[in-house]
């Protein structure tokens, strides 16, 4: 069996980190719309801290 060299457990530990992320903000993303929804069900100002991260997240600017 062939060992791997640094360039391929590189490549490997970057895809599982790079998937993981992709998980985190699709949960975040979904997260976000929620908190979002709820400030508008509840006809309540939504604290300006709160809205940039949701903002944040719904508007992509991560990736």
């Amino acid at each position: 069996m062939r060992r791997r060299t640094p360039e391929d457990r590189y490549r490997d530990n970057l895809r599982k980190q790079q998937k993981e992320l992709e998980e985190f903000a699709e949960h975040e993303i979904e997260w976000a719309g929620h908190l979002m929804m709820m400030y508008r069900l509840k006809k309540a100002d939504m604290p300006d801290d709160e809205y940039r991260a949701c903002a944040f997240f719904q508007n992509r600017i991560f990736a």
